[in-house]
């Protein structure tokens, strides 16, 4: 027969405390920042569809050079 220890039960680990409520919060907004990148980068892909249709509609070296000059190399 076994009898508690109260001192042991002191020593114990503590319950692992619950997830903070702000982690969906972070999620969400984790969303919304990929969202927002995704659309300025489907929008800089249309400007430099538009910008290559405007010269010529060929991706020659000169508007390649263009591009990275006017819409960053990176």
């Amino acid at each position: 027969m076994s009898i508690a220890n109260p001192v042991a039960a002191h020593f114990e680990a503590p319950a692992a405390s619950p997830r903070p409520a702000f982690s969906l919060l972070r999620r969400f907004i984790a969303g919304i920042a990929d969202a927002i990148s995704v659309a300025n980068q489907r929008r800089a892909h249309r400007e430099i569809g538009r910008f290559v249709a405007r010269n010529g509609g060929l991706l020659t070296d000169d508007v390649e050079r263009q591009i990275g000059n006017r819409f960053g190399q990176g």
